[in-house]
């Protein structure tokens, strides 16, 4: 199975039957519902929810230690019996329940780079060094699942990094990404990337709009300014041999024709975060500006929902037009398919500016 085809992507709000299924431990097993989500708010970026009916085998399977793998495939089957279909999450059994009278397990997924919250930092973990590419792959590899670095990733050296055992890897891991510009993110076939994130002027996955020839069935706005920075500072306090030590670094929005500027229409707003790791002016300033790089447009975006359009992906870049104002471009900051309701539900976020210094 590969990606969909353009086929399935003429399929956006037709008739074309999508489907669903889900293989546990290499077997297909029935469901009554599954959902999975892919989104930027949390360290492991893909998780899936599977709903079973009771079935004492797939009970006595799931409470293995061994965390069975789960694989969710999407797509359609068109007018003509044809089926397309495609990974659309790959993982393990974080958890299980079973609830009654009901009598249905309902399995929590997560992706492979979970793996990287299951092991914190131990001594036998050598400390950054070299490049940011350099140390996340000495991370990654030391968890047991190396990544693959995308064409695009620029490395870049790393600084004065440190790091202390009982760190959460993922959250290194997540900071070390912030300083080259990229994400680290499994794909739906499970392999763990790092990739930089596609402009909002980029090719659109889709272009949702309303009306009787389109997509979204259901919307709102938002507009939150608490999720919002134009300026973000980090800031590093450590101890060693010469005593007390301190770093810290600063990115600003400075695109003069944004309306999110530092000190523009939108006003100044500031974000503060302690990340001790860092320890250089350096390496803070470069984690600065992918943290700020991420919350640039964050709270103005929208939630729009429609039918099942399983391509749809985190990050992806759609076009957007509700009943009033202009058809804008967004990136996906979170999406959700889920079947056997067949709908897919998206947040997405308006970056304005993508001059930051």
């Amino acid at each position: 199975m590969t990606a969909l085809g353009v086929r399935s992507r003429g399929t956006l709000g037709t008739a074309s039957r999508p489907l669903a299924v889900v293989e546990l431990a290499g077997e297909p097993v029935p469901v009554s519902r599954v959902a999975w989500t892919a989104s930027g708010a949390f360290l492991t970026r893909r998780t899936a929810s599977v709903e079973i009916p009771w079935d004492p085998a797939v009970w006595d399977a799931v409470r293995e230690w061994a965390s069975p793998p789960v694989v969710v495939a999407a797509g359609f089957t068109f007018p003509d019996g044809t089926v397309e279909r495609a990974p659309a999450f790959t993982g393990t059994v974080r958890s299980a329940a079973v609830t009654r009278p009901g009598d249905v397990i309902r399995l929590e997924c997560a992706d492979p780079s979970a793996v990287y919250s299951d092991r914190p930092i131990t001594a036998g973990d050598p400390p950054p060094t070299g490049t940011a590419l350099a140390a996340m792959a000495a991370l990654t590899a030391a968890a047991g699942l190396p990544l693959v670095v995308e064409p695009g990733v620029i490395d870049a050296p790393l600084g004065s990094w440190a790091q202390r055992i009982g760190d959460d890897r993922a959250e290194l891991l997540d900071r070390l990404a912030d300083t080259v510009g990229a994400c680290l993110c499994a794909r739906p076939d499970g392999v763990v990337r790092l990739h930089v994130p596609p402009p909002v002027t980029g090719s659109p996955a889709a272009v949702l709009t309303v009306g009787p020839h389109g997509w979204i069935t259901e919307s709102s706005s938002e507009y939150d300014r608490a999720a919002f920075a134009n300026r973000y500072t980090v800031t590093a306090r450590w101890s060693d041999a010469s005593g007390e030590r301190t770093a810290s670094g600063t990115a600003t929005d400075t695109d003069p024709a944004s309306p999110t500027r530092w000190g523009g229409p939108a006003g100044r707003r500031e974000r503060v975060e302690s990340a001790d790791a860092a320890r250089s002016d350096a390496a803070c300033a470069a984690l600065a500006r992918g943290r700020l790089a991420r919350v640039i447009g964050a709270g103005r975006g929208v939630r729009v929902t429609g039918p099942i359009a399983p391509w749809i992906d985190y990050h992806a870049p759609v076009i957007v037009r509700l009943p009033w104002g202009d058809a804008l471009p967004h990136l996906v900051e979170s999406v959700t398919h889920s079947m056997p309701d067949a709908l897919t539900v998206i947040d997405t976020r308006r970056p304005l500016s993508q001059s930051i210094e």
